[in-house]
């Protein structure tokens, strides 16, 4: 019996965001009992809460979110417990290679990092004491030829991102602020991510799922 895990963060508007990116609003539009249907308006950055990134986020001339094949979006995943790096600052490509220890990351995988930052949801440490990636790994990755990174953290790395532009320059799709990895460590999945198809924009809010069992 296969059981889905539910990766995403729930959308509200006290989400935390970006410094300097505005809260999700989310406003009551119509009235059931007045106009005989109930709906929402809302307004957010395509980067808010659980999310991907594809190359126009980063690179010029990349690809936007609706010219991506949605068969990059999904597939056989890794999940690795970075966890003891927690408030440690970069993960180095020795870390990696002492995390995968005899696990193997194959052509076509989609990565994900568990730090366990989803616990500090809402506190300022949130944006701070993630699990960063180094340029090492970023490249280690791309020998590898995967075809996501994702983490739990609210970037895979901080200014002036460079390991963004190194995965989204070979159209690696950056999954971020996943959450409840922590069910799912050292195991191999199925993700699913797919992306809003919302034409010209550079990420979108996801429904992350992963797929075990």
């Amino acid at each position: 019996m296969k059981k889905i895990y539910d990766l995403t963060l729930p959308l509200t508007t006290d989400i935390p965001v970006f410094p300097g990116q505005p809260p999700l609003s989310l406003l009551p539009w119509s009235d059931l009992k007045i106009h005989g249907s109930a709906t929402n308006a809302f307004f957010m950055v395509e980067h808010t809460g659980t999310h991907l990134d594809v190359p126009a986020h980063f690179i010029e001339g990349g690809r936007t979110v609706e010219e991506i094949p949605l068969e990059r979006f999904w597939g056989e995943a890794l999940v690795l417990d970075v966890s003891s790096y927690l408030g440690r600052g970069e993960l180095r490509l020795p870390d990696l290679e002492r995390v995968l220890g005899e696990k193997d990351i194959k052509e076509g995988d989609i990565v994900l990092f568990y730090s366990g930052v989803d616990k500090l949801l809402g506190k300022p440490e949130y944006f701070t004491q993630g699990v960063f990636l180094t340029e090492e790994v970023a490249k280690f990755l791309i020998d590898k030829k995967v075809k996501g990174v994702g983490t739990d953290s609210p970037s895979i790395d901080s200014q002036p991102f460079a390991v963004h532009r190194l995965l989204l320059a070979r159209e690696i799709i950056i999954y971020e602020s996943l959450t409840n990895l922590r069910e799912l460590r050292s195991k191999r999945i199925i993700f699913v991510g797919f992306p809003l198809k919302l034409k010209g924009c550079t990420g979108s809010p996801i429904r992350a799922v992963a797929i075990c069992g």
